[in-house]
């Protein structure tokens, strides 16, 4: 019998963006998914929960809705600030 694959799903996509290196085009798609798919389980949490008829699964999945709306903006922050050092560090390194 053959053996599987230890490289699956999650981790696959883990290791070549790690070994994509500083491509930044590689990063860009990758930050860009991340925020689409983060924006997107928001959306579908916030639908869930209109469409719960009990209370605690309401809740919860409006607790969902906002901690992947909380990623998403930690996401865009983190990569302003990426963004703006490397900008710093491009000028500092032209002088």
């Amino acid at each position: 019998m053959g053996t599987k694959n230890p490289c699956l799903g999650t981790l696959c996509r883990v290791r070549a963006f790690l070994r994509a290196g500083s491509n930044k085009a590689t990063k860009a798609r990758t930050v860009n998914t991340h925020l689409g798919f983060y924006l997107e389980r928001a959306a579908q949490a916030r639908a869930e929960a209109d469409a719960a008829t009990l209370e605690n699964v309401r809740d919860r999945c409006l607790r969902s809705a906002i901690a992947w709306t909380e990623m998403a903006e930690r996401l865009q922050r983190t990569e302003q600030l990426r963004f703006e050092n490397e900008a710093v560090k491009a000028a500092q390194m032209a002088e």
